[in-house]
């Protein structure tokens, strides 16, 4: 009975966590943009029932993304957007945090960038200790030897990590993409590819 109700009691918390996550994100992603819509509905409209100013708020936050990128299809709306970020740039602080943003977001909507598909080994956090990078671009030392940047994510969170540059012949290029390689960090190796190739 013990084994029975162990078995089937992770069963169900396997089946729960994953959803609870991601009603997490989607609840904290709802609240940093249609969330202030509802504080301002409400305001005006205090008789609406929570739902129906959530919803409204909801229509509104997606129609108004829909007309920011309608507009910024247009000559006019690129050079509206170009006007506003050379005001932007023209701050100190703000022209470095805008101008990081800008960068990482273009980065991974780029599918096409080949530097954020590709895993590899490295040495780390010392000598005979291998994990798994990626590759994010390449530089030149100072004696002119090529050289990968490589963002070495935490387990299991991924958005954190150490940034390192790693000599040519001491990255072992592997076959793992960078989804199943999110995957296994995020589990902490629990799912795994079945096999790992990488050369030498």
């Amino acid at each position: 009975m013990k084994r029975h109700l162990r078995k089937h009691f992770l069963a169900g918390i396997f089946v729960i966590l994953p959803v609870g996550i991601t009603l997490f994100i989607l609840r904290f992603l709802l609240n940093i943009s249609a969330g202030n819509l509802v504080t301002i509905l409400a305001k005006y409209w205090i008789d609406a029932p929570a739902m129906l100013l959530w919803l409204i708020s909801l229509v509104l936050f997606i129609l108004f993304v829909y007309a920011l990128g309608l507009i910024t299809a247009h000559i006019i709306g690129r050079r509206l957007i170009v006007f506003g970020e050379n005001i932007i740039m023209g701050i100190p602080l703000l022209k470095t945090i805008y101008g990081i943003s800008k960068q990482v977001v273009s980065s991974f909507v780029n599918q096409n960038r080949e530097t954020f598909k590709s895993v590899a080994l490295v040495e780390f956090p010392k000598p005979g200790v291998r994990t798994f990078g990626f590759i994010t671009g390449s530089i030149k030392d100072t004696q002119g030897q090529k050289c990968y940047k490589v963002f070495v994510p935490t387990t299991p969170n991924p958005t954190s990590g150490f940034f390192l540059i790693v000599s040519q012949d001491a990255i072992q290029h592997t076959n793992i993409s960078v989804e199943d390689c999110i995957k296994m960090i995020v589990s902490g190796g629990i799912i795994s590819p079945s096999s790992l190739q990488a050369d030498n």
